[in-house]
């Protein structure tokens, strides 16, 4: 199972949080798929930068992207 996060550049949760990010997901793929259309658009709406981190089973960073 993944988990993912969004937050903005200086860690602090997203506010409101991306709905789509919430929940565990099959794959590392399946996660991203679901999540990064979403957490790119409300980056660029609010003209912040946000990170997109994929974590697995064990809480380990998979996969990470700062979205400008």
């Amino acid at each position: 199972m993944y988990r993912v996060e969004v937050s903005h550049q200086d860690g602090r949760q997203l506010v409101p949080p991306i709905e789509e990010a919430d929940g565990d997901f099959g794959s590392a793929e399946a996660a991203l798929a679901q999540v990064l259309p979403r957490a790119k658009q409300w980056a660029e709406s609010r003209r912040k930068m946000v990170w997109l981190r994929i974590y697995d089973k064990d809480s380990r960073v998979v996969f990470g992207t700062l979205l400008p």
